[in-house]
Formats: structure tokens, sequence, C-alpha cells
């Protein structure tokens, strides 16, 4: 297997060469979290700022929200898109690899569609590679507090990410998740 900054292993002297014996396996990636960011406003688009420190070659999840709905940026894989018309609210996650020039230009700009609207942007970064998003959760909420319920895919090192945005006034809705069997 491969071996990890701060792995321990043991080795053995051949009366020449000192030799590793058996390594165990790699543990599992675990996500580590390097920061995040949010950001509302009105406009054709919305941005928000790179958390400090985050590197090339780390992950980050972006979330925006608005009444007009939000486009996918070039470059980033699609996680959610929603448009949860009855509650005249639409919603997008996407993630990607940061590379040197995500990094240089600091920001990631979602345009909306249809004009200009209120809308919310955050983003979270992740210290190096994940293995990505296992799972996504929607739900429409409207004027109530969201149930949520995971696949047994989810597994016991895996993060949870939680991010809402509102239409209307300031509500404070807080989730139910439930891990889901297997």
């Amino acid at each position: 297997g491969d071996i990890l900054a701060g792995q321990i292993v043991r080795t053995v002297y051949d009366g020449t060469y000192w030799q590793i014996s058996s390594v165990a396996a790699a543990p599992a990636l675990v996500a580590v979290i390097r920061g995040s960011n949010i950001n509302s406003g009105t406009g054709s688009s919305i941005s928000v700022t790179l958390p400090v420190g985050t590197l090339a070659g780390d992950f980050a999840i972006v979330f925006a929200g608005s009444d007009l709905t939000p486009v996918l940026t070039s470059g980033w894989t699609s996680i959610l898109t929603a448009n949860y018309a009855a509650n005249y609210w639409c919603a997008l996650a996407e993630s990607k690899v940061l590379s040197s020039g995500d990094i240089s230009t600091g920001s990631v700009t979602v345009s909306l569609t249809g004009g200009s609207s209120d809308a919310e942007i955050a983003i979270i970064t992740f210290i190096g590679a994940t293995g990505g998003v296992r799972e996504v959760e929607g739900s429409p909420g409207g004027n109530t507090n969201p149930t949520l319920t995971t696949t047994s895919s989810v597994i016991s090192t895996d993060s949870a990410v939680y991010w809402a945005s509102y239409r209307g006034a300031s509500n404070s809705f807080v989730p139910t998740i439930t891990p889901g069997s297997g």
C-alpha cells in the first residue's frame, strides 16, 4: 500500500539495507475543512472570495441561491440544481479541485439567468483531494424545518455540510438529518 505522511511503518535491517516490511493499507481520506466564505447581493451575478489560505489542489464546493436560476460555472461539476418553483427559489451546488488559475482569480462568480435579483453564495474548501462528493440532498423547505435522509452509502468518515438560503424574512431553519441504514 501507499505510505502517508505521519503513518507508522515497521522496518527490518537485512544486514545491508533497511527495508520496510508489510505496509498497512492507507486509511480512508478524511475531509479537513480549510475555510469558508459567504456573500449576498443584488445583480445578474454573485461572487464569493476564496477562503484565506486556499491552495491549488484543494477541493471546493460552491452553493448559490436566488429567485433567478444560478448557472453552472465553467469548469465546475454540477452536484445539485434545483428550481423550487412553488417557493420561487432556485439553488445550485458545484464542486471542483482548484487550479493555480482559480487561486490567482481569488473568487468564484455564478451568473444568474433572467435579469438582476437578490442572491446568496457560499464556498467551503477542503485541504487537498477528498474523494469528492458522495451524496447531495436538497429540500424546498418552504416555511418549515427541512428533513433530509442520507443513503446507506454515507460512511462514518464523511463530512456533512449544510447550507441554506431563504427568500423572504430572516428565518433560521434547522434541518433534521437522518443517517441512512446499511
